[in-house]
């Protein structure tokens, strides 16, 4: 009886380990597919440059970087909190 508790575990756990390994790779699929269209969005926006090989698949990235400047301009001003407004006497009852 106890060899085939054991046979059985076995058994269940090639199986569950089948399904597993098929939703990761399907899993894995989706997220080469999405790196691709991030890396192509990246080179049709002219931010990178992508290296291919003889079949077609990205072995290579270009980062452009280009740095922008900005003036921040800062202007002094006053803030006026009226007192009798935050008052508990103010609030209607």
């Amino acid at each position: 009886m106890g060899i085939q508790f054991f046979v059985g575990g076995i058994i269940v756990t090639l199986i569950v380990g089948w399904a597993a390994s098929k939703d990761l790779i399907r899993e894995i699929r989706k997220l080469r597919q999405l790196n691709q269209l991030i890396l192509v969005a990246l080179q049709n926006s002219g931010m990178a440059d992508l290296n291919f090989d003889k079949d077609g698949n990205i072995v290579g990235l270009n980062i452009n970087i280009q740095a922008k400047t900005a003036e921040l301009k800062l202007t002094a001003g006053r803030v006026v909190v009226d007192a009798a407004r935050n008052s508990p006497d103010s609030h209607p009852k």
